[in-house]
């Protein structure tokens, strides 16, 4: 016999914790392990959903007796239960359903479920995931320890005996009723990931019950230039800025972005300070907001200094997120290499020594060895593309433009590129 959810749990109340932690395979464990992936900052705001008698409690306020606990639960009566166990603590308690209370946005650290997720559907979970993702604090998270399906036809066959059950028994309302419908955690993440958070891992398991960390990381990509921004936003999605300039040519000053940069770079481009202003996305880019930054460029030499430039600004604004590179294929935009992890902290001197004093650097941490190498070529009088110049001096304009961009992809070169070069070495 079917019993709506609140009243299954009040009439369960006595015995409970018992039952839970011995008749559940691993509980202890995985109550245990779930306490200690929560914040352990003092004064932290988590949020419990279904929240029972507070058995993850338990386990968390001994590592962190200062945190401030929202619990959302259908019973009262289990809601006593946990003010009784924690009367000294900062706790605030709603009895209601956690489909129907706002949760606000921006107001918790963390947040947390254990055990209570597993009876609704797919759908019925993405709406309150969505409310969740804004509830949540950028860089927070919601831990997620709960049983699932093992397979498609399990998770199906849950639902259907569900419906069955209904039908049998007149149940035409559309409140929640006890009976266990876990989704698998393939689809558990889809609805995490479609609800908007950024990232989904699975921490650990104990048979059929797993713990999941979905992360809400404000996420800003960086790329090199307006056409591959084009190219991830149509493919990806999410937020991208591009990065436009082209660091290889002309001179530059250690205070990236500043007035006089701003002169001096414009000028090395032929283009007006309003016209490069217009361009400046990455330092218009409110970046505090974003935890994480994904810098998205190639390996040539073209890209490399920009990239170098890139590091060296968020260097000087002592940007404080997570920065991770990514590596690309400038001509067809494969993915070569990715999620390379990048500490700011020495990229404002490799600039200063490559760009301002055109010094070979000894350390060049992320950056690619051979771009930065032909970019000191790509400067010399008696370079490759020089020379490759020079010795076809006879060739008209286009054929010789065509020549460069044919033997210089390491370089990165465009056609105006080629062409200063065609005005510089030519005999």
């Amino acid at each position: 016999m079917l019993e709506r959810m609140s009243e299954f749990f009040e009439k369960r109340l006595n015995g409970y914790d018992e039952h839970m932690l011995t008749n559940i395979k691993s509980a202890r464990e995985f109550y245990t392990f779930t306490a200690e992936c929560l914040p352990k900052a003092n004064g932290c705001r988590v949020l419990d959903l279904g929240c029972g008698t507070g058995l993850e409690l338990e386990y968390y306020f001994s590592l962190n007796s200062t945190a401030r606990v929202t619990g959302i639960d259908l019973s009262q009566g289990m809601l006593d239960a946990l003010s009784a166990k924690f009367e000294n603590k900062d706790i605030t308690l709603v009895c209601d359903s956690y489909f129907a209370v706002p949760l606000g946005e921006n107001v918790f650290d963390s947040a947390v479920s254990v055990e209570s997720l597993h009876h609704f559907t797919q759908k019925e979970k993405i709406p309150l995931y969505e409310k969740l993702c804004k509830a949540i604090k950028n860089g927070g998270y919601f831990i997620l320890t709960d049983y699932f399906a093992l397979s498609d036809e399990e998770e199906q066959m849950h639902r259907d005996t569900l419906i069955a059950l209904k039908n049998e028994q007149g149940i035409t309302d559309s409140e929640f009723y006890h009976y266990d419908t876990p989704l698998t955690v393939a689809h558990e993440v889809e609805a995490l990931m479609a609800a908007g958070f950024s990232s989904v891992d699975v921490l650990k398991n104990w048979g059929a019950t797993y713990t999941l960390r979905a992360s809400r990381n404000k996420v800003l990509n960086i790329t090199n230039g307006d056409c591959f921004n084009d190219y991830f936003l149509s493919k990806f999605g999410g937020e991208a800025v591009p990065f436009c300039e082209a660091m290889m040519d002309g001179d530059t000053i250690s205070d990236i972005y500043s007035g006089e940069f701003i002169e001096l770079r414009s000028k090395a481009l032929g283009v007006s300070a309003k016209e490069y202003k217009s361009k400046m996305h990455v330092q218009t880019a409110p970046l505090e907001n974003y935890s994480e930054l994904r810098l998205w460029f190639g390996k040539d030499t073209f890209c490399q200094t920009n990239l170098l430039t890139l590091l060296a600004y968020l260097k000087q604004i002592e940007y404080g997120g997570q920065v991770f590179l990514n590596y690309i294929d400038d001509e067809n935009f494969e993915v070569l290499e990715e999620n390379i992890s990048v500490t700011l902290d020495s990229y404002k001197r490799i600039y200063e020594d490559i760009l301002i004093t055109k010094k070979h650097p000894t350390n060049l941490g992320v950056l690619d060895a051979e771009g930065i190498e032909l970019y000191f070529d790509y400067l010399s009088d008696t370079g490759a593309l020089a020379q490759l110049v020079r010795e076809n001096s006879d060739k008209d304009d286009l054929n010789l433009v065509c020549l460069l961009l044919e033997n210089s992809k390491a370089y990165g070169l465009s056609d105006i590129q080629a062409e200063m070069l065609i005005r510089k070495y030519r005999i």
